[in-house]
């Protein structure tokens, strides 16, 4: 079983850099969120691309 953060319940006033980079700070590899209402698509499918190339 993987746990994930539901970023938009949990850091849902902060963008999605600051979302993402938060979960990994607290030690999640995996995040959920409820809509792509409000979220950067682009910009977190780029986070995450960086994020994998640090693994």
């Amino acid at each position: 079983m993987y746990y994930s953060v539901c970023i938009s319940a949990v850091f849902g006033g902060k963008t999605i850099e600051e979302a993402l980079a938060a979960v990994r700070t607290a030690g999640f590899d995996y995040y959920e969120f409820w809509g792509w209402q409000g979220l950067d698509a682009a910009k977190g499918l780029k986070i995450l691309q960086e994020q994998l190339q640090q693994i």
